[in-house]
C-alpha cells in the first residue's frame, strides 16, 4: 500500500469533492437565481459563508460538463485511492504516524518532526483516520456525479460507472446496451465490497456513504429503465445493509483502554436521529415488499420499547436493533409513519396505472393521459377489460398490508401515553394516511366491483381501529394544553369526519348501505375516560419526555372501554357487520 499518499490525496479529492459540489448546486439552481461565480467580491473561496455561489477562481467560466470532461481521465487514479484508503482500513498498517510521512518532501524536517510529534498532530495524522478521510472523499465524488444524470450527458455517466467497475474486454457496438448493462451490475457488485463493517475499523459515516453510492447506481439502473427484476435485487441489497447497520452498536471501536485513557463516551445512537432517518427509509423503502417490512417493524420491533424506563435503561437496545431504545423511540416512530404514508401513495398510484392501462388497452388507444385516466377512475368498472389478476392481487394484499400497520402503529400510542412528540407524529401522519383513503376511494370502487368485494370490505375496518384512537388523541391533547398536539386537532378532525361520511357514500353507492351504522362520538382520553367536549380543567402536564406520569392506567382499562363504546354504538364511524346490526 501506497500510505505516503493517503495525507496528500486526502486534500486534493477533498477539494475535487467541494468544487463539483459547487458547480452542481450552480447547474441545478433556477435561471433566474444564477449568479456568476466571481459576483461576490471579496469572498474567500468554496469556504466561504457570504455567497453560496462564490468560488475559487479556478472555476470561472467553467460549467459543470466541461468540469467533469476535465475530470474523467482522473478518475481510475481517484478509484486507486479509494482501493488504497479501504484496505488501509480493513487491515490498519503497524506503527505511528511515520508510515504516512516516509518519503514526503520535507518529512525529515526536524521542525516537521518535532510538530507532528505533538498529541494534538498525533491524533489527527494517524492512518486508520486519514483513510477513512480519503475514502469518505472518493465515495461522496463519485455520488455526486451518478447523481447528475440529468445534468450530464450518458457517455459521461458510463465512463464514471467504468471507473468504478472492474475492467472488462469492450463488447461489440451492437451490444451497446447489453454492455451497459453488465457494466452497472459489476459496478454495483464490486461497491458493494466497499463496505468494512466486519473490520471492526469502520464508522457509521463512511457506511453511510457506501449505502449513497449503492442507492445512486440503483436510481440510474431505474432511469435507464432496466428490468424491474434487477433493480428489484439491488433493492434488498440495500435494504439489507441498512439493517446490518441499524444492528451495529459500533463499540468495538472504541476498546476499554482507549475509554480509561481519552476519558470520552464510546458511541450512542442517541443524538443520530438524522442517520436513523436514512436507515430506516432504506431498509423500508428497498425492501422486496415495503408493506410486509412495515407490518413487521410495527408488531414485533417497536412494541419491545416499553412505555416508562428508568434514566439509566434508556440507552437500553430493544427488538434486537442496537439504534432502538427509549432515547431514538419517538424518531423511529415518526420515520416508519412517513414511510407507511408514502407506501400507501405509491400503492395507490400503482393501482391508477393498472386502471388507466387497461383502459387505454379496451380503447385501442395509448395516448390518452391526465383527464382521461381521471374520468377512468371516477366511472365504474363495467367497460374495463381483463387484467392480470395476479398483479392487482397482490396489490390488494399489500393495501390491505398498510391498512393493518396502521392500526398497529396508531395503537402503539397506548403503550406511550407521555411521549407528546409520538402522539403529536400519530396525529400529523395519521391525518396524511387518511387522506391518502379519501384519495384512494375511486380505485377502492373500480376494484370492489371489478371482484375484489371482500379484501375491499377489510381495509376499511382496519384503518377504523386507528381512527378512532386519533380521536382521542386530539382529545387528550386539548384537555393537556400540548401546543403540539392542539395545533394538528382542527385539520385532524376534519379529516376524520370526512372519512366517516365519505365511507357511509361508498357504502350506499356499492348498494352495502346495511352495513354501516352511525352513533354520537363519545369524547375519551387516552385512559378511556369520558371528558366533556369543550371545558377542560387546568392541568399541569411537563412536554420532557423523561417525567412520565406515576399513575399507569394500565391497557386492560383502554381496551375494556374501546369495547364499550362500541357496545354502546357511540363510534362515528362505520364498521362492516357479518351478522344484526348492534342496537
Amino acid at each position: 500500500m501506497l500510505l505516503t499518499s493517503l495525507l496528500p490525496a486526502t486534500h486534493l479529492a477533498q477539494d475535487v469533492h467541494n468544487k463539483l459540489k459547487l458547480l452542481i448546486s450552480k447547474a441545478r439552481r433556477p435561471a433566474m437565481l444564477a449568479v456568476p461565480l466571481t459576483a461576490a467580491a471579496g469572498s474567500s473561496g468554496i469556504g466561504s459563508g457570504g455567497c453560496a455561489a462564490a468560488g475559487p477562481p479556478c472555476l470561472q467560466g467553467i460549467h459543470l460538463q466541461q468540469y467533469v470532461e476535465q475530470l474523467v481521465p482522473l478518475l481510475p487514479a481517484l478509484q486507486r485511492h479509494l482501493t488504497t484508503a479501504l484496505s488501509a482500513i480493513k487491515d490498519p498498517p503497524e506503527g505511528d504516524y511515520s508510515v504516512l510521512l516516509d518519503g514526503l518532501p520535507g518529512a525529515s524536517n526536524p521542525s516537521v518532526t518535532a510538530l507532528f510529534g505533538t498529541p494534538a498532530a498525533q491524533r489527527v495524522v494517524e492512518a486508520v483516520s486519514s483513510a477513512h478521510a480519503l475514502a469518505m472523499a472518493c465515495l461522496q465524488t463519485f455520488t455526486l456525479l451518478l447523481s447528475c444524470g440529468k445534468e450530464l450527458p450518458g457517455p459521461l455517466i458510463q465512463a464514471v460507472l467504468t471507473s468504478l467497475a472492474p475492467q472488462e474486454q469492450a463488447a461489440p457496438a451492437a451490444h451497446q446496451q447489453q454492455q451497459a448493462q453488465k457494466v452497472l451490475v459489476r459496478t454495483f457488485t464490486a461497491c458493494r465490497h466497499h463496505s468494512c463493517l466486519r473490520s471492526g475499523c469502520s464508522n457509521l459515516q463512511l457506511e453511510l456513504a457506501v449505502l449513497s453510492l449503492l442507492k445512486g447506481i440503483t436510481a440510474l439502473a431505474a432511469s435507464r429503465g432496466y428490468a424491474p427484476e434487477l433493480q428489484s435485487r439491488m433493492g434488498a441489497k440495500i435494504s439489507e445493509q441498512a439493517d446490518k447497520l441499524l444492528q451495529e452498536s459500533w463499540q468495538q471501536q472504541a476498546s476499554e483502554e482507549a475509554e480509561e485513557e481519552t476519558s470520552t463516551p464510546g458511541f450512542s445512537w442517541k443524538g443520530q436521529s438524522v442517520a436513523i432517518a436514512q436507515l430506516l427509509s432504506l431498509l423500508i423503502s428497498y425492501a422486496p415488499d415495503p408493506s410486509d417490512k412495515l407490518l413487521a417493524l410495527v408488531k414485533d420491533v417497536l412494541p419491545a420499547v416499553p412505555g416508562k424506563v428508568a434514566a439509566k435503561q434508556q440507552l437500553d437496545p430493544a427488538g434486537g436493533c442496537a439504534a432502538l431504545c427509549s432515547a431514538t423511540f419517538t424518531t423511529w416512530y415518526k420515520v416508519v409513519f412517513e414511510e407507511l404514508c408514502s407506501c400507501w401513495s405509491k400503492l395507490v398510484k400503482e393501482g391508477e396505472a393498472i386502471i388507466a392501462a387497461a383502459a387505454r388497452e379496451a380503447d385501442g388507444s395509448s395516448s390518452s393521459k391526465g383527464k382521461r385516466r381521471k374520468q377512468q377512475l371516477q366511472t365504474n368498472s363495467q367497460g374495463i377489460p381483463d387484467w392480470d389478476e395476479q398483479q392487482v392481487g397482490q396489490l390488494v394484499g399489500h393495501a390491505g398490508r398498510c391498512c393493518e400497520a396502521f392500526a398497529a402503529i396508531v395503537t402503539l400510542t397506548k403503550q406511550h401515553t407521555a411521549r407528546n412528540g409520538v402522539l403529536a407524529a400519530a396525529v400529523k401522519h395519521g391525518t396524511s394516511y387518511v387522506d391518502g383513503m379519501l384519495k384512494a376511494i375511486p380505485l377502492l370502487k373500480v376494484l370492489y366491483e371489478s371482484g375484489f368485494h371482500r379484501e375491499v370490505v377489510e381495509l376499511v375496518p382496519a384503518v377504523q381501529k386507528g381512527t378512532r384512537l386519533l380521536q382521542m388523541i386530539c382529545t387528550e391533547g386539548k384537555a393537556r394544553g400540548a401546543g403540539s398536539l392542539v395545533s394538528y386537532g382542527p385539520a385532524a378532525k376534519k379529516t376524520l369526519e370526512s372519512f366517516v361520511f365519505a365511507m357511509k357514500a361508498f357504502c350506499l353507492e356499492m348498494g352495502d348501505g346495511d352495513s354501516f351504522w352511525m352513533g354520537n362520538l363519545k369524547h375519551r382520553d387516552m385512559a378511556g375516560n369520558c371528558v366533556a367536549s369543550q371545558m377542560y380543567p387546568a392541568a399541569d402536564h411537563d412536554d420532557d419526555e423523561e417525567e412520565q406520569d406515576e399513575e399507569d392506567t394500565g391497557m386492560d382499562e383502554v381496551k375494556a372501554t374501546d369495547g364499550d363504546a362500541e357496545a354502546e354504538g357511540s363510534a362515528a364511524y362505520w364498521t362492516h357487520t357479518t351478522g344484526s346490526q348492534p342496537a
